[in-house]
């Protein structure tokens, strides 16, 4: 069982409150979007946010492999995520933009505890944290390409 410090097992609670969050940021957005190209982009945030959940499990179980439990709340999460807990947009572009820059949130966060985790020799919540950002790329630079921006963002 690897052995990892308190301070990037604070990390991945956080990135767990933060996973929870953009779930249901996807979600609502998921309910909400209007305009041009709705029923794709409708249904591409469907499988986005059943993917959020994926990953959810994921670092949950991760969680506990290492012995540690998850203590996850609602209240908890939105108030520990980096991802801003707002879900006010409704056209696709809006929508596009507010996920690319909680993808890169999300992305910064998971950089650090890889970092962290490689250097305590954890190598399977190195690889996790990997995975995770393989995720965010493509599906930040699919988003970016929504909003008529791809070559604009980078991670």
């Amino acid at each position: 069982m690897a052995k990892i410090n308190l301070e990037t097992t604070n990390k991945l609670r956080r990135l767990l409150s933060s996973w929870a969050v953009f779930y249901q940021k996807a979600h609502t957005f998921h309910w909400d979007v209007t305009g041009e190209n709705f029923l794709g982009f409708h249904k591409y945030l469907k499988q986005m946010y059943e993917e959020s959940v994926e990953h959810c499990d994921e670092i949950a179980e991760r969680l506990r492999q290492i012995g540690e439990r998850t203590e996850l709340t609602l209240n908890g999460a939105s108030s520990d995520s980096v991802v801003q807990d707002d879900n006010s947009l409704s056209t696709v572009n809006k929508i596009s933009q507010d996920l690319i820059t909680a993808i890169a949130q999300l992305t910064s966060l998971q950089t650090e505890i890889y970092n962290e985790a490689d250097e305590q020799r954890d190598y399977v919540t190195a690889n996790l944290m990997t995975q995770l950002s393989k995720w965010c790329e493509f599906n930040s630079w699919f988003l970016a390409s929504v909003a008529g921006e791809e070559n604009e963002t980078n991670m």
